[in-house]
């Protein structure tokens, strides 16, 4: 009983993990997902039930290989959760239908446990409709629709995902929604005014990505406390976008498929208006009298758009600070006569950018950003103050890498901290093993002798022997996978850098060597897990070899 005692006192000591407090831990084993987290339960017999007090879960038909698996762990996971605590949050992504019984349980348990983050993904194999009403929540504030493919197929392609609109989104908490994807029905609604919006009186910030409306040809949009939109890829027959939001702060414009489409904005305290797309932008408003930042960016050159694009100039006339791309410079370069006879628009402008837009980092020469004296004038005239700024190609491709090293270098930090953390997982049982007296070794050697007493055939025994060496090589290849899949971050990392300028290889380069400084201790981490994982397996085998000795020969 004492030699229990203290052995239970010494796992104690050395599990530093279960010491955590649960928020912490719960943080921690949401990095590898819900999934993982219950199978780590078995590592401690804190983290038995920690899991079913986690209050971000998640769900998805890919981690299992048939349907009546992931049904099988829906069910599980929530009958043997914690009822009292609340869900903040779930990921759900799944095929089929949304009248399916295990969907609308998922629905039902999130927002009858106060949930304030949903996150759905749909899988199409077909055409689906999205019921509105299932989402009946008074404390939802976040939610994401989106479709995925199946397969890339043009046929999959064209069955579009519905979201029906004859029933209104009701969500009276709502802030946040995120819609990609999926096609807007329109076909009931006569009052262009009211859409699946308007029964989320809270709603703030609106985020559309490809999508498709049936039943109209113009997407309206109308909210009084929408302050942040983002239009992204609008398809389908659509012709053009009309907006009404007087609270709109933020608006963001990306339509790269070609299609060319009217925007009729009624926003007075719009503050920044960002577009990025083919054509320049046809824009149609009363003006914007409170507008501080504006960034143009524009890929054709076709000399057709000039017109347009001095109607857009006149329209953004309070502006301050004022970006476009070079691909606009040429348009209006080529209309020099038409600029003469129109005055400068902007008379609040403090800074004028002009930047490359089309930047290929393959290609050596490309063209070089310039600007005719007339084009200048047009543009600066009514404010002579302003400040100006050319941006050289190499200064754009200098930035573009600078980007690039910066987001590879946060998506490596994320891969370290996940790695951490599965180590942290992994290692404590295997802390506590050495923390195991001379007297509790001969126990466990004592068992695995016993074990050994059904080994009564050589076979049996080399096929245990076989199986303990598969286990280790596939522990040391997954180890030796991500080991190179670090270093060869960090290679793409130094690849990147090696090209950049000397003032951005220095701004950079503390956060590099602080980077390799990590990853250096996680590869180590690494390394003495693969070494404790051999020690074991030789552990193991000596105990056979020892079994062997020690006992009984009529056993055999």
């Amino acid at each position: 009983m004492d030699r229990r005692r203290d052995t239970k006192r010494a796992n104690v000591e050395v599990d530093r993990l279960s010491s955590l407090p649960n928020d912490l831990i719960h943080k921690i084993l949401s990095l590898n997902g819900l999934k993982c987290a219950i199978g780590n339960s078995v590592l401690s017999s804190r983290w038995r039930y920690i899991w079913t007090s986690m209050p971000c879960l998640d769900f998805s038909s890919k981690d299992f290989s048939t349907l009546p698996k992931f049904l099988e762990y829906i069910a599980n996971v929530l009958s043997r959760r914690n009822n009292l605590v609340q869900v903040f949050s779930i990921k759900f992504c799944f095929i089929g239908d949304f009248n399916q019984a295990f969907v609308q349980q998922v629905l039902s348990y999130a927002f009858s446990h106060s949930i304030q983050q949903l996150s759905i993904t749909c899988l199409l194999d077909n055409r689906i409709q999205l019921p509105l009403s299932l989402f009946n929540s008074q404390s939802l504030k976040h939610l994401t629709l989106t479709s995925e493919l199946i397969d890339g197929s043009f046929e999959t392609f064209c069955k579009a995902h519905s979201l029906t609109t004859a029933s209104t989104l009701s969500l009276p908490s709502l802030t946040t929604l995120y819609l990609a994807d999926v096609t807007l029905c329109n076909e009931d609604n006569n009052d262009q005014s009211v859409g699946i919006f308007s029964e989320c009186p809270n709603l703030k910030n609106l985020i559309i990505d490809s999508i498709k409306v049936k039943g109209s040809d113009v997407l309206h949009i109308c909210h009084h406390l929408l302050s942040d939109l983002t239009l992204k890829c609008v398809k389908g027959s659509l012709n053009g976008v009309n907006v009404v939001a007087p609270q709109l702060k933020n608006l963001n414009i990306r339509q790269y498929l070609g299609k060319d489409l009217q925007y009729r904005i009624s926003a007075p305290d719009l503050s920044s208006l960002r577009y990025d797309g083919y054509h320049p932008l046809d824009l149609f408003t009363k003006g914007f009298s409170s507008l501080e930042k504006v960034y143009l960016g524009v890929y054709s050159e076709n000399v057709a758009y000039a017109h347009r694009m001095l109607r857009l100039l006149q329209q953004l006339q309070s502006v301050k600070f004022l970006t476009l791309s070079i691909e606009i410079i040429e348009i209006l370069s080529s209309s020099v006569e038409l600029i003469s006879r129109q005055p400068s628009p902007f008379i609040n402008l403090k800074m004028l950018k002009i930047y490359p837009e089309k930047v290929d980092l393959k290609e050596q020469a490309q063209k070089k950003a310039n600007m005719s004296m007339e084009v200048k004038n047009y543009l600066l005239d009514g404010s002579p103050s302003a400040t100006f700024i050319l941006v050289s190609l190499e200064e754009k491709v200098a930035e573009m890498r600078t980007e690039s090293a910066q987001k590879q270098m946060d998506n490596l930090r994320v891969r370290l901290e996940r790695e951490i953390a599965n180590l942290e997982t992994n290692m404590s049982p295997m802390n506590r093993g050495k923390t195991l007296t001379e007297s509790e070794k001969e126990i466990m050697q004592e068992q695995h002798i016993a074990e050994l007493e059904y080994l009564t055939h050589i076979e049996e025994t080399m096929t245990c022997i076989d199986a303990s060496w598969e286990d280790l090589n596939s522990q040391i290849e997954r180890a030796k996978s991500r080991i190179s899949g670090i270093i060869s971050d960090l290679h793409d990392i130094k690849e990147v850098m090696i090209k950049l300028p000397a003032s951005n290889k220095t701004e950079l380069q503390p956060r590099f060597s602080s980077l390799c400084s990590e990853a250096d201790i996680v590869v180590n981490k690494i390394m003495d897990y693969v070494k404790i994982l051999c020690d074991m397996k030789g552990r193991h085998f000596s105990v056979y070899i020892h079994g062997l000795a020690t006992t009984s020969l009529q056993s055999f």
